[in-house]
């Protein structure tokens, strides 16, 4: 019987750490996915504003305009 305890003591332990470790991962995958999705934004809302910036529908959009 105190074999038994023991062994169970030491699957709730792994049982935390697992869930620890899914946490750390599903938050690490969630921060790249958004990081990646803000830059893509970034760039598309900055080529948007450079063309409607632009004195003219067909004159050349300015390279200095940027959004931050």
């Amino acid at each position: 019987m105190k074999l038994m305890k023991q062994f169970m003591k030491e699957e709730s332990g792994q049982a935390i750490v697992e869930y620890i470790l899914s946490v750390t991962l599903a938050i690490l995958v969630v921060t790249i996915i958004a990081e990646s999705f803000r830059t893509t934004v970034l760039k598309l809302w900055q080529t948007m504003a450079r063309e409607i910036s632009a004195a003219c529908p067909g004159c050349p959009a300015e390279q200095t305009v940027r959004l931050r």
